[in-house]
């Protein structure tokens, strides 16, 4: 396999980390991708920050292969996210047991997946990746 490079110019090797921040708001798509892997990686970590919040609304995060609709793919956290948490704080969400279902071929994508109505909801999701 080439050698890849990151925006920096070092060299992307296998056990490197990486963060994906995506931050959203009530005109967000309800389901749709975050970030899509151009080789294959790894969920290691998720924390998301609540800036507003919504009364009945979760957020998952879902693996979902090319072809594969947001809401139909698999969960990489081990419950969804209530948008209604404390605002300025941070959330840890568990990730799945299922060890699988954290790797990512290259062409997957993770996804957001919102139950409910933001409505006022706003706030950022890190998820951090180490690259295979």
């Amino acid at each position: 396999m080439p050698a890849a490079f990151g925006a920096n110019g070092k060299p992307l090797e296998a056990g490197g980390s990486f963060v994906v921040t995506y931050r959203y708001g009530a005109a967000t798509e309800a389901d749709g991708p975050i970030f899509t892997a151009t080789r294959a990686c790894r969920v290691l970590k998720v924390m998301a920050r609540i800036l507003g919040t919504a009364g009945s609304a979760t957020i998952d995060l879902k693996k979902a292969p090319s072809g594969t609709a947001a809401a139909s793919g698999t969960s990489l956290l081990a419950a969804a996210m209530a948008a209604d948490a404390t605002t300025n704080t941070n959330l840890t969400p568990g990730l799945t047991t299922t060890a699988a279902d954290l790797s990512l071929a290259a062409g997957d994508s993770i996804c957001l997946d919102v139950t409910g109505t933001l409505t006022s909801a706003t706030g950022a999701i890190t998820i951090e990746l180490g690259w295979l």
